[in-house]
């Protein structure tokens, strides 16, 4: 992924947070789909993102689980991120 990808990812991140972040899942299918007509490039990485974001956040709290430690924090921001 190129470095203006990348960025252009983490701006939506961002720009997503302040307007939508805590909204429906209505909402946060309305925005994909204003950034796949706008920017398919954009909307794949975002995608990705968002995808490999879940996946970190799932091994971490296998992690969690196997140390014992409490997985309150991570069970909130996942929840958080679904929708």
């Amino acid at each position: 992924m190129s470095k203006k990808t990348l960025i252009e990812t983490k701006l939506l991140d961002k720009i997503f947070s302040f307007f939508g972040g805590s909204g429906s899942t209505a909402s946060k299918e309305k925005f994909f789909n204003t950034i796949k007509d706008t920017d398919p490039q954009v909307a794949r990485a975002f995608t990705k993102w968002d995808s490999d974001l879940m996946a970190l956040l799932q091994t971490s709290r296998k992690i969690y689980i196997k140390n014992g430690v409490d997985t309150k924090e991570v069970d909130r921001l996942i929840n958080k991120l679904k929708g």
